[in-house]
């Protein structure tokens, strides 16, 4: 093999080993987007999560108020609403 020859066969090798460095920097950089925008997401579901943790707390606190509310209207119905007497024999 002459060095025209050799030295050809090195240009070819180094260029495939840029070519691989890099398309593997190429993948690093996309698993690092992957990598953040996983992390947004995982955010997001904590932050989802928490408001409906809140978003229940308040329905309940509603539920309780509405349920006291029910009690004193039916008192109060009770109140107003004249009992019925009995029929006289």
């Amino acid at each position: 093999m002459d060095f025209t020859a050799i030295n050809a066969l090195f240009d070819a090798a180094v260029a495939f080993i840029l070519a691989s460095v890099e398309r593997e920097q190429n993948y690093k950089q996309q698993l690092a987007q992957k990598d953040e925008q996983l992390a947004q997401r995982d955010q997001r579901i904590t932050d989802l999560e928490s408001q409906l943790t809140t978003t229940n707390a308040l329905v309940s606190a509603d539920e309780t108020e509405l349920t006291t509310l029910h009690d004193k209207l039916a008192q109060l119905s009770g109140i107003l609403t004249p009992a019925t007497e009995p029929a006289a024999a």
